[in-house]
């Protein structure tokens, strides 16, 4: 899962390079995206994101709700 604002501007670098004749680079670029895709702060962050929006649902209000004693 990516986030918008990632998407866009890999795509952006991608597409200054090969409009100003930097090929080199877009190797080097698809290499460094799929580096960061396989990397563990991705994966952490990726499943921290998923428990965020479970646990903010509306459904899962009263899970957040401290039982009385």
């Amino acid at each position: 899962m990516k986030g918008r604002c990632g998407v866009l501007q890999g795509v952006d670098h991608l597409t200054y390079s090969y409009k100003f004749g930097s090929f080199m680079k877009l190797h080097e670029f698809i290499e460094f995206q799929e580096r960061l895709n396989n990397s563990l702060h991705y994966a952490t962050v990726t499943v921290d994101k998923m428990l965020l929006e479970v646990l903010t649902s509306p459904g899962h209000a009263h899970t957040l709700q401290v039982p009385p004693s």
